[in-house]
């Protein structure tokens, strides 16, 4: 775990982040001010056109790490409600985490109790 706290568990995502952003980029054109509109394989086209494809798709990562790291942060009582609560039942359907968001308590058997914050390591 580095600096910011990131895993081997999160490489995949960050794969699959990073490979949707070079199909916007290369293959879709969504992004024609900076690679222009030109849907092509890397092997075909100049050092200069992969590089500012390069430096677009990182822009673009970099800008959805802070969007996404607001939103988890302006949510933070939201996610550790639902981790209490999923900790203490084991599993929540969709109508559960409904009635925690609102502030709602449960009405069914905890399998064990909550000891604390040292299980929201991470948040």
């Amino acid at each position: 775990m580095g600096d910011q706290k990131v895993t081997s568990g999160c490489g995949g995502d960050l794969q699959g982040a990073t490979g949707i952003a070079y199909a916007a980029v290369r293959n879709y054109g969504m992004f024609g001010d900076t690679a222009g509109f030109l849907s092509a394989d890397p092997n075909s086209t100049s050092e200069e056109y992969n590089a500012a494809v390069d430096l677009e798709v990182k822009r673009i990562l970099e800008e959805s790490k802070e969007r996404v790291t607001k939103l988890i942060q302006s949510k933070e009582k939201e996610l550790r409600d639902l981790s209490k609560n999923l900790y203490w039942f084991d599993y929540l359907d969709a109508e559960e985490m409904e009635q925690i968001l609102k502030g709602k308590k449960l009405k069914k058997e905890k399998v064990r109790e909550w000891e604390g914050p040292k299980y929201l390591i991470g948040f």
